[in-house]
């Protein structure tokens, strides 16, 4: 599920479902380590979403501008792809 502010052409990711359950979309590098994710990041479920989100996507994020390639905030970074799978790559 996503959430998005039109007239920004802005997406965010809120919610997914996976092992029939809807989970909280709440991105690790976004909170604080004391928050409990709802979701494992090592569960097979969560990693086949994870790489079919990252194959079936045409965003692409542009590091061309980027000086220290080994450090980028993918937060901030320019993404070229459509609102929804920026948000979906932003996320992932």
């Amino acid at each position: 599920m996503k959430k998005g502010t039109l007239t920004q052409n802005v997406m965010t990711v809120e919610h997914f479902w996976i092992d029939g359950k809807i989970i909280k979309a709440v991105n690790k590098k976004l909170v604080k380590n004391e928050v409990e994710l709802e979701y494992d990041l090592k569960s097979v479920s969560f990693r086949e979403l994870h790489l079919s989100a990252m194959v079936s996507s045409d965003a692409k994020f542009d590091i061309s501008n980027e000086k220290d390639t080994e450090n980028i905030d993918y937060f901030k970074c320019p993404v070229n792809g459509d609102a929804t799978e920026t948000g979906l790559i932003r996320f992932f």
